[in-house]
Order: C-alpha cells, then structure tokens, then sequence
C-alpha cells in the first residue's frame, strides 16, 4: 500500500533476533515523548505463552507470537528517523507480489488485531495467511461484550451461524477469537463464494412478510417470531449486498420487520431508503414487489396506484410466477385492509402518522 510519507498508519517492523531491544527501545522513545509532551509511536508485539525447555523441565513462557516483527504507528518520515537511530529495525517487506511495498495496516483493522490479541493472549490461535480461505467465510462483526465492534471473517463449520471470528494482517498472520454466538454477530457482507446471502435473504424476507400480514389481518406475532425478527435485523441491517435487486429485498425485508415489530421511526427510514432504490430501478417488472409491501407497510395511496399502473404491463407469464403469484395475492390483502382508511384525497395514515405519508412517495 502507498501512502504519503507523513500520514501515519500501522507498519509492520522486523527485528531480527532482537525482540527485547526492540520493546525497551520504543518503551523509552514513548517515555521521552511523554516528557516532551509529544505523542511519539505507538507500538504493539502480540505476545503469547508457550512450554520451552528441555523435555521433562519444560516451562511456561510468555514470548512474542510473531518473533522478529513489531507493530509501529508512526508515519513513514518518522519511522525512517527512528530507524536511523535504530538500525537493526527495518519495514516488512512481504515476498508475495499482492502485498507488494511495506505493509501499511488501516487503524480499525489493527484495533480489531489487537484487542483479540489482547483477549487471547492466555490461549491464542493463530494462522498463516495462506492457512485460512478468505473466499469461504463471511465478514462480520462483533456487537456487544469486550470484543464488541471489533470486525472479521466468520470461521464457522458448515450449517451453524456462529464460529470465530479471524482477523489477518496481510502477509503476515491472522488471530481468532474463540466461538461467538450468532447472537452477538453482525453480518457484513456474505462470502463471495455460495449462496448464502441469497438464502439469508429468501428466509428473512418470506418471515417478515408472514408476520406483517398476520399483523394487518388483526392477528398476533408471536413472541419466537418476533424474536426471530429481531435477530435478523440485528444481524443484517448492514449488510453490504452489491446488487440493487438485493438491496431492495434487504430493504423490504428490515421495513416489514420494523413495521411488525413497532419500530416507527426507523421504518420510516427504512420507506426512504427502498424507495430511493425503487426510483433507481431501470426494469419498471423489478419496481412492483417493493412498490407493493411498501404500500403494505404504510398504506400510502400513492404507492398503490404506482404498483397498480404498473402491474397493468405485466405480461401474462409473469402472472403465473409464484413469485408475482404471492404479491399479487399480498397486494389484496393490502387493499383490502387499507381500503376504508385510504380516501380519495390520497390521504392515508402511514406507520401511524398521517404525516409521514408523503415520504418517499415517487
């Protein structure tokens, strides 16, 4: 990674066979900076415990995990001034040709690095980078607890939500946290590989839908569905998704779950953002299912008539697709409900306030 030469970043050190310098060194230029009243370089050298010693005398050891390297936050200028005065110190050079050039480590990335260091430090796990298949596991991150906010990719075995969460400094190594209940990940963005953000999507979009038209019909949502609500939200309310498809379904589904569970104000913001994505759609076939579980969500005349003028071009194929078949069959259900509150003004109460009905109309 290029950077200017005086914006400060983590860099990778290496000091061959000279750990214990290296940290006394750098404990005594912060000591100075300190005096000085300067900030100086912050550093960082994950340590762990290991058993050394000859066999039968073995003991526990706290050591460096990555002997030879340090962690350094500093900029470029100041680091080539240190190590002038330090010679033995010198950037990392990685010799893999994606991680060409010193090894700059964003500063949330380094966060998450070592606060699970840190957590571990009694047990830790670590990998090579070439030990851990990037493509296979999810982004996430961590809400609540001491690891809360700290973000990574999910190691999980096949079927299960939860597992560790691995954080890499590339080139270089990668750390684990221990098992992390699903209940305390967020979902980031979906593996490149498969087809799980799809069927997260498919689940949480057919039980929001389910719970908003038991609600309308007067129903009740019981409190396993409600709580299945919940947790969907939590963890994919900011998923990153890459198609606008997708981000209309990630959409549609947050505003029927918001909308079921009483949480007006962000389902409100929820309206704004799925019918910004709907103005942007180009396919008018592609506009009507948000169309009609917006109109669902907040009983807006405005979305019905623009799903109904719209519907009207629907070809007759299209008619016979079970996914059209359930909106269609949705949409009057719908109109049904809203009919005696919807008057011909236009007026209609969303989310329980008739003010908020022209947001986001189109």
């Amino acid at each position: 990674m290029q950077r200017e030469k005086t914006s400060k970043c983590w860099y990778v050190l290496t000091a061959y066979r000279k750990d214990n310098l290296a940290l006394a060194d750098l404990e005594k230029e912060a000591d100075r900076c300190r005096q000085e009243g300067n900030e100086g370089l912050a550093y960082f050298m994950p340590m762990c415990y290991r058993m050394v010693g000859p066999e039968g005398k073995k003991v526990r050891k706290k050591l460096p995990l990555l002997p030879g390297y340090v962690f350094v936050h500093g900029s470029i200028k100041e680091l080539e001034a240190y190590m002038r005065v330090h010679p033995y110190l010198a950037f990392y050079h990685p010799v893999i040709k994606e991680y060409g050039g010193v090894i700059a480590v964003p500063d949330g990335q380094m966060e998450s690095f070592m606060r699970v260091a840190k957590e571990y430090e009694e047990d830790i796990r670590y990998f090579r980078p070439d030990e851990i298949d990037w493509e296979a596991g999810d982004s996430v991150r961590i809400v609540g607890g001491k690891l809360d906010g700290v973000e990574g990719m999910l190691q999980c075995v096949k079927g299960k939500s939860g597992g560790r969460v691995v954080v890499s400094i590339p080139g270089l190594v990668a750390v684990s946290t221990w098992e992390i209940s699903p209940d305390y990940l967020e979902i980031l963005s979906f593996a490149p590989v498969g087809r799980r953000l799809y069927h997260n999507l498919d689940v949480f979009f057919s039980n929001a839908r389910t719970a908003l038209c038991e609600m309308l019909r007067g129903g009740v949502v019981g409190e396993k569905e409600r709580a299945g609500l919940s947790a969907s939200v939590r963890r994919l309310q900011h998923l990153s998704t890459g198609t606008a498809g997708t981000a209309c379904m990630l959409s549609m589904s947050l505003l029927m779950a918001r909308t079921v569970l009483g949480n007006g104000v962000a389902a409100r913001q929820d309206e704004e953002v799925l019918a910004e994505l709907v103005r942007g759609l180009r396919n008018d076939c592609q506009k009507v299912q948000p169309l009609v579980y917006l109109y669902g969500c907040t009983g807006n005349p405005a979305y019905r008539a623009e799903a109904r003028r719209l519907m009207a071009g629907l070809d007759e194929k299209a008619m016979h697709d079970r996914k059209w078949r359930d909106t269609f069959a949705d949409f009057q259900i719908f109109e049904k409900i809203y009919g005696e509150v919807t008057n011909v003004d236009g007026n209609a109460c969303g989310h329980g306030d008739t003010a908020a009905c022209g947001v986001g109309v189109l």
